[in-house]
């Protein structure tokens, strides 16, 4: 998870987003193409991937 810190008016907001930091698909050495790593991150909460 990756925590994302906002400044709300002076007031600090915490929030944890669930976000896949490293992948791989078919083009390098991983097991999936593109389009069913996407769908298999939205099928499971993430909000991100990089």
């Amino acid at each position: 998870m990756k925590r994302l810190t906002l400044d709300h008016g002076g007031i600090q907001v915490t929030k944890y987003i669930r976000a896949e930091l490293h992948n791989h698909i078919t083009h390098s050495d991983g097991q999936l193409q593109v389009e069913p790593l996407l769908a298999y991150a939205a099928e499971n909460g993430f909000k991100t991937l990089h």
